[in-house]
C-alpha cells in the first residue's frame, strides 16, 4: 500500500478470520526522524475503520503516526477504532522484514491516568 492517501475498504484484506491483530505496512516509516514523517501520511476512511472495528480483531498496528490524517481535529477513525475497544499501536518500523505469520506483542508502559502509552513492540518468528 502506498505511504499516503486514504486507506479505504478496497485496500484492506477482506478476510481477517484467525487474526487477532492486523499490522498495516505503508512504507511511510522510511521517513522516520525527518519532518516528512508527520507530513502527508496515510489515513483510514471511516468505512475502513468501521470494517476493522467489526472484524473480530483486537488491535491494529500502523507504520505511521495516526489512523487519522495530518491535522485532523475530529479524529473520526480514532473514535471508531477506540470506541469499539480496539488497541491501536502507531509508529511501528521495519514491518517489511516480517514473515507472513508471526506473533506480535505490544508491551505497554503503565502510566497512571494516561489514555495511551509507549510500547515495546516485538515480533516472535519461527525458525532461524
Amino acid at each position: 500500500m502506498p505511504d499516503r492517501g486514504e486507506i479505504g475498504l478496497l485496500r484492506l484484506p477482506r478476510d481477517l478470520s484467525g487474526l487477532s491483530f492486523l499490522l498495516l505496512r505503508s512504507g511511510h516509516d522510511r521517513h522516520w526522524g525527518r519532518p516528512a514523517y508527520y507530513g502527508d501520511f496515510p489515513r483510514l476512511t471511516v468505512e475502513a475503520a468501521q470494517f476493522l472495528a467489526h472484524s473480530g480483531i483486537s488491535g491494529l498496528g500502523l507504520d505511521w503516526s495516526s489512523p487519522d490524517g495530518p491535522g485532523s481535529a475530529e479524529l473520526p477513525a480514532h473514535k471508531v477504532l477506540l470506541g469499539s475497544g480496539l488497541v491501536v499501536v502507531e509508529n511501528l518500523r521495519g514491518l517489511e522484514r516480517l514473515p507472513e505469520t508471526f506473533l506480535f506483542l505490544a508491551l505497554p508502559l503503565a502510566l497512571e491516568g494516561g489514555d495511551g502509552a509507549p510500547v515495546r513492540a516485538c515480533a516472535l518468528v519461527e525458525g532461524p
